[in-house]
Formats: C-alpha cells, structure tokens, sequence
C-alpha cells in the first residue's frame, strides 16, 4: 500500500472522528458527560429544518420594466 494513500486514510479517519465528537451533543446532549456539553454546543437547525416561515416574492413586470427605462 502506498505511503499517500495511507495517508489519506487517517486524514478521512481523523475527520471522521471529529465530526462524530462535534454531532454527538446534538443526536445524544443527555447522556453526554457534562464536560462533554460544555465542551461543545449542539447544532442548532435553522428555520427552514424547524418548520420556519415560507416566503414567496413576486415582481410586477411592467414597474420594473418602467423604472429601468427611467
């Protein structure tokens, strides 16, 4: 096995368990250790994965047609 592609197994290693201590507050905050919680903070989903507000723009043609002849 080459030297590069071992490399690049532990770098894909080592993200890999990084992104698991940082995810792990947020699936599991209860049964953390209470260092573990202050250590890192749940991920907190915005409005649009809680059920947020649903905007819907519309643009009249003929005014903005007229204000940039203008």
């Amino acid at each position: 096995m080459s030297n590069s592609l071992k490399i690049r197994g532990l770098v894909v290693f080592v993200c890999l368990i990084l992104a698991m201590f940082s995810l792990a507050p947020t699936v599991m905050y209860d049964s953390l250790p209470s260092w573990w919680q202050k250590a890192v903070d749940p991920i907190h989903r915005g409005l649009d994965l809680q059920g947020g507000m649903h905007l819907v723009l519309g643009v009249d043609v003929d005014k903005a047609v007229e204000s940039r002849v203008d």
